[in-house]
């Protein structure tokens, strides 16, 4: 995986991207891909949104897919 592009520039639909964003004073790990219309994809308990790869990597090619990992579970 790699750090996220400059957000200017096309997306490369075959790359998953990972970042850690400041919320709520804690830092979330985000997976990203994709381009369009926004999906937000969250995944179940004792899990993270590495469970869900092939799923974001699918729905990237059509959507925008973010998928957090939520608080508590995995880099979050």
């Amino acid at each position: 995986m790699e750090e996220t592009p400059d957000e200017s520039g096309p997306a490369d639909l075959d790359v998953v991207y990972e970042r850690t964003l400041p919320v709520n004073g804690i830092e979330m790990h985000v997976t990203h891909t994709g381009a369009g219309h926004p999906l937000l994809m969250l995944h179940g308990l004792t899990v993270d949104a590495t469970f869900m790869r092939r799923e974001v990597v699918e729905f990237g090619r059509t959507f925008r897919v973010i998928a957090p990992d939520l608080r508590g579970h995995g880099r979050a």
